[in-house]
């Protein structure tokens, strides 16, 4: 055992000196690789060291979602009416849709043909026999409330489709979609169209066309401002290229879209407003998500932001607490397992720099959703393979035959973090590498980083064969 101990004191410092040297001296480099059989950390390197997560974030979030909704647990957005309905059909009252954070309503990630779930909610109201509304379209999101965004969250993501935040009610996954004209060089670059269309909406573009091949544009703008602006480059002369904002007050334009609906159908004239305050009023219609664990599976497939900061959101919410995020989380670490928890989280897709996570937690927390959770193979097999799919699946690994290695990524402004598990059927090592404060460009860093994993796992192979 020591000639071992000893072996990995000197993998260990080979792994971070090359780390380093390959990308500057002043990234902040730590790992963990724990024996899941003998809960044991067999390699370590600065792990108790906080770093940002990124979409590390994600494992946690849709950890506990699943630990505390169940997979088969659905969002349920409801459609009420206020006051009365008289017998020629006349609806003398409000038509309210009770959000419940339900992020796939009308989601492309689940083969819906956009807006045509707009035409279900029109044919209840049809079928409830109002032919006449003599009220106003409410969302209902008091279930979140309408303060979106986590603290923490960076000023140059917010306005694009990645940075949307939490919304009791949203649809078509909660983004729009920019399209360029095409443009020659050093010339600022034109909007051909926006889709959907958005009421009030207004963008002003100075993003110029440069001959790069990769878009560096972002658009710009808080979640209830109309007006965006884009500034960055794009690639020059180039047909169809577009980018993606989010959609400002995504409760307001779902409500706007359900009443231009009725309008076709139904007599009145149909004002929408958001009301943070639960409304009361008579159920006559229920719109189902698809199963949680089918949410999970392309949140962290995909790493989807809009579906995992809902996702969290809702396991808070159901849960009952009335802690804020981080201390929700280390409630539930530290009553349910046991663990000697010190992270920070503050939200659940990792879009706030203030989230701070060690890869000991990490790793930790890896393990007993592997070993003592209630969903622990729904949870194994939500995380893409290497190699193979998902976000990582590029990343090549050198496995042997019958090994797996499920792992998500994470990754933002000199951030690029890797965590999952690794081998086969009948034993499982769980993992972190993070890297954080980097100065190489993005490509050398995750290349250097793809590197390092394949060194942690031909170190991990060692230990195996050791230890059989």
């Amino acid at each position: 055992m020591r000639n071992w101990t000893l072996l990995f004191a000197i993998v260990i410092v080979g792994l971070t000196n090359t780390i380093i040297c390959q990308l500057n001296t002043e990234a902040t480099i730590g790992f963990s690789v724990r024996d899941m059989a003998t809960n044991s950390t067999i390699m370590a390197q600065n792990s108790t060291v906080s770093y940002t997560p990124a979409s590390l974030t994600k494992l946690i979030s849709t950890g506990i979602a699943l630990e505390l909704l169940g997979p088969n647990y659905r969002f349920t957005t409801n459609l009420k009416y206020t006051g009365s309905l008289d017998i020629d059909g006349t609806l003398n009252g409000n038509l309210v849709i009770v959000g419940s954070g339900d992020p796939t309503i009308g989601s492309k990630y689940f083969d819906s043909k956009g807006v045509d779930f707009i035409d279900d909610w029109v044919d209840a109201v049809i079928n409830l026999g109002i032919k006449q509304i003599k009220g106003k379209i409410i969302a209902d999101v008091s279930v979140f409330g309408n303060e979106p965004l986590p603290r923490g969250a960076i000023w140059e993501d917010i306005g694009n489709y990645y940075g949307s935040g939490v919304n009791a009610i949203s649809a078509l996954d909660n983004r729009y979609k920019v399209i360029y004209k095409p443009t020659p060089p050093a010339h600022i670059t034109q909007i051909e169209s926006v889709q959907p269309e958005i009421e009030q909406l207004v963008i002003t573009c100075y993003a110029k066309a440069t001959n790069r091949k990769t878009d560096s544009s972002y658009i710009y703008g808080d979640p209830w401002n109309y007006r965006k602006v884009i500034f960055g480059e794009i690639p020059a002369n180039k047909t169809g290229h577009a980018i993606y904002g989010s959609i400002p007050e995504p409760a307001l334009f779902v409500a706007r879209l359900f009443a231009k609906a009725l309008s076709k159908k139904i007599q009145g004239v149909f004002p929408c407003e958001i009301s943070v305050t639960s409304v009361s009023g008579t159920t006559f219609y229920s719109h189902y998500s698809p199963k949680l664990i089918d949410i999970i599976l392309q949140t962290n497939y995909l790493s989807l932001n809009h579906f995992a900061l809902n996702i969290f959101e809702k396991a808070k919410f159901e849960s009952g607490t009335t802690f804020n995020s981080a201390n929700f989380v280390n409630n539930f670490v530290r009553t349910r397992w046991g663990l000697p928890w010190q992270a920070y989280i503050e939200d659940g897709a990792g879009i706030s720099v203030l989230n701070a996570i060690s890869p000991n937690e990490l790793t930790l927390f890896l393990e007993c959703m592997a070993t003592k959770a209630m969903y622990s193979n729904e949870y194994i097999n939500s995380l893409p393979l290497a190699g193979i799919s998902g976000t990582v699946a590029n990343l090549k690994l050198d496995l042997p035959e019958k090994w797996v290695a499920h792992i998500k990524s994470g990754s933002m402004s000199g951030v690029k973090c890797y965590a999952g598990y690794i081998g086969s059927v009948k034993k499982k090592y769980a993992f972190a590498l993070m890297v954080n404060n980097k100065t190489a460009s993005p490509a050398e860093l995750t290349n250097t980083v793809k590197i390092q994993i394949n060194r942690i796992v031909k170190a991990i192979l060692q230990y195996d064969k050791k230890t059989i």
